[in-house]
């Protein structure tokens, strides 16, 4: 791979990281907590959202290990397009106009909790597949600058988003409509992400591959020198 290809492959990474940003920040905990308190959620559904984020990840755990046995970046599309295609079902379940309100609150807690256990699965192949991509020497400094991208995102979008939330409590009989624009925006960002991702190609170091590994070869070499 060229110098060109391997800046090309780094930016369009970067590029599909603020864009999966942007998809989280939709995505978050108040967000599903202010969709739960206008569809008349009780206390106990709305603590769940908490439960959630914080068992998420062990429930994800198996299928991460079944994963494990898959191409790394294979594995990373599929997770997250399996989370995110939560997001699509929850969108139906608000425009259907029959479903009531406490079976929409079901549908927000069974649809985050899909996206957060398929997305913390999602963490070990991604960063197995991160290795391959960014080169081991620029790969501090490249998650760096993208963890300073997602606290830009953030602080940006998150009182926007607030604003936005708020906006949708004076039409009470539109909500519906409203809350499904958002979250569409949200999938379809998501999807953007996953399209631009998938034109990233390996440029950095294969697992495995590292000094570590080279250190019995050059031990040999160094041995049949004497």
């Amino acid at each position: 791979m060229t110098t060109i290809d391997r800046k090309k492959s780094l930016s369009r990474l970067m590029t599909a990281m603020f864009f999966g940003s942007c998809s989280s920040v939709c995505l978050t905990p108040f967000v599903m907590v202010t969709i739960l308190r206008d569809f008349d959620a009780s206390t106990m559904q709305i603590t769940l959202i908490a439960a959630i984020v914080q068992i998420g990840g062990s429930l994800g755990l198996p299928i991460a290990l079944v994963a494990g046995n898959i191409n790394p970046k294979t594995a990373t599309m599929l997770l997250i397009s399996i989370g995110r295609s939560s997001i699509l079902a929850l969108i139906l379940v608000l425009l259907w106009p029959s479903v009531p309100d406490n079976l929409v609150c079901h549908g927000v807690l069974a649809g985050y909790l899909l996206l957060a256990v398929f997305g913390s699965s999602a963490g070990a192949p991604a960063s197995s597949w991160l290795k391959q991509v960014i080169p081991t020497r620029i790969h501090a400094s490249f998650m760096g600058r993208r963890m300073a991208l997602n606290s830009i995102v953030v602080a940006v979008f998150t009182p926007l988003i607030g604003l936005f939330l708020q906006y949708i409590k004076n039409f009470p009989n539109e909500k519906r409509l409203y809350y499904s624009l958002f979250l569409s925006i949200a999938f379809i960002v998501g999807f953007i992400d996953l399209i631009v991702l998938q034109r990233v190609e390996k440029t950095g170091t294969e697992p495995g591959a590292g000094p570590k590994n080279q250190l019995i070869p050059q031990i040999k070499k160094a041995v049949r020198k004497r």
